[in-house]
């Protein structure tokens, strides 16, 4: 009776049967893609009998119930809604991404992509600025000093292509390794810089009449590089033998994609930064402040596809002909604006912690380096960035009316305030630009609250009250003598935060541990019982001897694999042994179907202990207090 009565209750909220287009469910979790995702009652989803959390992501309604409970829901459900009106050829997951629109996907995408590499963007970002400041300001540093600073301060942005290419990669559902190897390559010392080549102080080699250079700073070529990667991998893998796969699939793809990306993407990029060049010359020179409002709202989408090196051209030819840059200002007023929608998308934001985020993707604006905010925050809902760019237009307006231009060029917002020093008025006119760009967008995403905050909550959201009780850290106890939980797996150990599953890294279901397998043998990682093997052979849950339990979710999204990739060799109710083989996993299937092969490992009842803390260091997965 208590299924029925949830069932009735998560229909109530959903809007009823006829609005359910698919569902299905995971080990812990009942996905539901709506028809019509307007009729969702988020406050009667929330409060549904047994629910431990609820948010929407990637087109999917999910209602997190825990291990054992999703499963006997989930049939309550299929009882009561039958599947006459659902049609099963295609998974949740298609439907889910069916219901986005094309936009909606690509910012998926590059969300998915670019987040994990926020924080090294936001602390590189910070120091760089730092560093640009105190040079401004006169400090006098000695070469090996200066070395030091530019090791902490440039080599993040430096190797960027790196980072994306390997981040794009495992998204596409290639092998990581192949992408760090391809973005090395993309960014060798052996090419010359793309930096110094846009300033003039280096030539591209030309081979076959062709120009070759570095990608250093660019964004979107580690993104096709590393979806090239994944696809390239899985054709081979259709008709290279197996015995051959390991040296001959990794050595076509690596030089395939290489060639494709210096001699196919190379001279496209040189054409479209050639072309963006000349209009930007020309749209600065449109009459009335016209150029200068189109380039203070447009230039920091520059900086998306990783043009924007190629300004400073631009930026020399102004000081040299007339001693003043008003790009500077204008990418300034861009940056203001961007940083204006941003903050205003922290005030709406509800949910402290994601406040905090939001605040510390966006403060190495402040220095001049944006990527960290359009990343982190302003692609993530465009309302927000056409804000952010209404913002810049305004500040270039205001550009064209006080006829302000920096003395110089290289520091932009904050530090750049020294590059207009020369007059009270031109200082002036610098602050007013900023603080209109800023409020313009400011007030224009505060205008559109409620539509804006879903999109900053809905992803990772889940209640909070069962946030607070499955923090990474419970209160203080007494440790439990011996209680030693292995590996699972063999293979690299992720914290919880670093999980790209918002149940998981949040915590809802409890402290969790990732690792990214080496090989695809699942064992017991203590003496005890199997209290569940999923129908769809992916995850598997365990009770030790001491009445620790842990699931084991191998893979990411994989419940839609119908279990074709694992052989599973334990049943539920077996007694099992540490170091007993549970699972043997195809890990390469998993990746050929497009899913990430991350295996979290979750302590279903922390709740039960005073305190554990996942370990991603040492002989236990956890450490456990009683």
């Amino acid at each position: 009776m208590e299924n029925e009565r949830i069932v009735g209750q998560l229909l109530d909220a959903i809007g009823g049967g006829s609005n359910v287009k698919n569902f299905e469910h995971c080990a812990t979790r009942l996905r539901i893609v709506l028809k019509d995702d307007s009729l969702l009652d988020k406050d009667k989803a929330e409060n549904i009998t047994g629910l431990q959390g609820y948010f929407f992501s990637t087109g999917q309604h999910q209602f997190v119930f825990g291990t054992g409970k999703v499963n006997e829901v989930y049939n309550a459900f299929a009882n009561e809604l039958g599947t006459a009106d659902i049609d099963t050829s295609k998974s949740v997951k298609e439907d889910a991404y069916a219901n986005m629109n094309p936009v909606q996907r690509v910012v998926r995408v590059l969300a998915d992509i670019l987040l994990p590499l926020i924080p090294v963007l936001v602390t590189t970002g910070l120091l760089m600025g730092i560093r640009g400041l105190l040079l401004e300001l006169g400090m006098e540093l000695s070469d090996d000093a200066m070395g030091l600073f530019t090791v902490l301060t440039d080599t993040a942005f430096a190797f960027l292509p790196v980072f994306i290419t390997y981040s794009a990669t495992r998204k596409f559902g290639g092998n990581p390794i192949l992408g760090i190897a391809v973005g090395i390559m993309l960014v060798s010392p052996v090419l010359p810089n793309a930096y110094q080549v846009a300033s003039g102080d280096a030539t591209p080699l030309n081979i076959l009449g062709i120009n070759i250079q570095g990608y250093q700073g660019s964004i979107f070529p580690g993104i096709i590089a590393g979806w090239l990667i994944s696809w390239l991998e899985r054709q081979f893998r259709k008709f290279v033998p197996q015995a051959m796969d390991l040296i001959v699939t990794p050595f076509l793809t690596i030089t395939l994609t290489l060639l494709v990306m210096l001699f196919g993407l190379g001279p496209v990029i040189s054409l479209v930064e050639d072309i963006v060049i000349n209009f930007i010359v020309r749209v600065i020179n449109a009459p009335f402040g016209i150029g200068y409002a189109i380039f203070g709202g447009l230039q920091q989408l520059l900086v998306v596809t990783g043009l924007h090196h190629s300004l400073s051209i631009i930026e020399l030819s102004l000081l040299d002909d007339t001693g003043r840059n008003v790009l500077n200002t204008l990418m300034t007023a861009s940056m203001a604006g961007q940083f204006g929608a941003a903050l205003a998308v922290a005030t709406i934001v509800k949910d402290k912690v994601k406040k905090s985020n939001l605040l510390g993707s966006a403060s190495s604006t402040l220095f001049g380096i944006t990527e960290p905010l359009l990343f982190g925050v302003n692609l993530r809902s465009m309302n927000v960035l056409f804000a952010g760019v209404i913002g810049g237009v305004i500040g270039g307006f205001l550009t064209y009316f006080l006829n302000v231009s920096a003395s110089g060029m290289g520091i932009t917002f904050i530090p750049g305030l020294l590059l207009y020093t020369d007059s009270m008025s031109s200082l002036l006119g610098y602050l007013a630009v900023i603080a209109a760009a800023m409020l313009t967008a400011f007030l224009i995403v505060r205008g559109q609250a409620k539509s804006i905050r879903p999109v900053y909550d809905r992803e990772e959201e889940v209640v909070e009250s069962i946030l607070e009780e499955n923090e990474n850290v419970y209160a203080s106890g007494e440790a439990l003598d011996a209680v030693i939980i292995g590996a699972p797996l063999e293979g690299q150990r992720l914290s919880m935060s670093e999980i790209p599953d918002p149940v998981f890294a949040s915590g809802a279901m409890g402290p969790a541990v990732a690792i990214e397998p080496a090989n695809g043998e699942v064992v017991a990682p203590f003496d005890g019982e199997v209290m569940l093997v999923a129908d769809t052979k992916h995850a598997i849950g365990l009770r030790s001897d001491e009445g620790i339990e842990i699931l084991i979710h191998v893979g990411l999204d994989t419940v839609e694999l119908n279990g074709t990739p694992f052989d599973v060799r334990v049943r539920q109710g077996d007694r099992v042994s540490k170091g007993q083989t549970l699972m043997q996993a195809d890990l390469d299937a998993i990746k050929a179907a497009g899913k990430s092969t991350i295996t979290p490992i979750v302590m279903t009842n922390g709740q039960a202990y005073s305190k554990v803390t996942p370990k991603i260091n040492g002989q236990s997965l956890f450490e456990v207090e009683e």
